[in-house]
C-alpha cells in the first residue's frame, strides 16, 4: 500500500520551491527532478570563494 503525501506537505514544499525560484540563495541551485513530484529535488552547492571548497560543485 502506497503512502499518500498529505496536502499540507505538498503545500509546504510548493511554497518553499517557489520561494527558492523567486529568490535564489547564492551558491545553491535547486530544481525538481520531475515537475510532477515535489518530493524529489536536485540541489547543487557551489564551493564558496576563499575556502577550501572554492571551485567545488556538489550535487545532492
Amino acid at each position: 500500500m502506497a503512502i499518500q503525501p498529505s496536502s499540507s506537505a505538498l503545500r509546504a514544499l510548493a511554497l518553499e520551491y517557489k520561494s527558492l525560484q523567486e529568490e535564489p540563495v547564492e551558491g545553491f541551485r535547486v530544481k525538481l527532478l520531475n515537475d510532477d513530484n515535489l518530493f524529489e529535488w536536485e540541489v547543487a552547492i557551489f564551493g564558496p570563494p576563499d575556502t577550501l571548497y572554492q571551485g567545488g560543485y556538489f550535487k545532492v
